[in-house]
């Protein structure tokens, strides 16, 4: 006989044998594990976990894309459209909605906010030759 035909016959009879209860009951022999004992499930959580993830995280977009998505869009335009359609309807837009809308378009650059007005510093009563005639008077004598 041909080793070709011996190994089929042998898978025949393989597929006819009733399975029966393995005394394992599926789980790996402890030698293939480890010897110390501690920490295999984590071991076998972490492999499990990697199996089926991507090795390498490469962008599928190009700078470019990622540029024109992340760009300030302009609302200049639409602000006046809107300013226009209120105008129209309405008579003149108020001055609350006209002062919202000139601020949100100003920008956030440092010149376009509003100036904090200093308090001028509060002077003392006493110049510095009446401090210096008390230590004289006081702590001298």
């Amino acid at each position: 006989m041909s080793s070709s035909i011996l190994r089929k016959s042998l898978q025949l009879f393989e597929e006819d044998q009733p399975k029966g209860k393995d005394k394992s009951k599926g789980r790996r022999s402890k030698a293939v594990e480890d010897s110390s004992k501690r920490g295999i499930r984590k071991r076998r959580k972490r492999t499990a976990d990697h199996v089926g993830k991507p090795k390498s995280s490469l962008s599928k977009e190009s700078a470019l894309e990622t540029y024109n998505r992340n760009k300030s869009v302009d609302l200049t335009e639409d602000s006046l459209y809107y300013l226009n359609l209120i105008s129209n309807v309405g008579g003149k837009p108020d001055a609350k909605t006209v002062n919202t809308i000139l601020e949100y378009n100003k920008g956030k650059l440092s010149r376009n906010q509003k100036k904090i007005e200093e308090k001028p510093k509060e002077q003392s009563i006493f110049s510095d030759k009446d401090f210096e005639d008390f230590r004289k008077e006081y702590l001298n004598s």
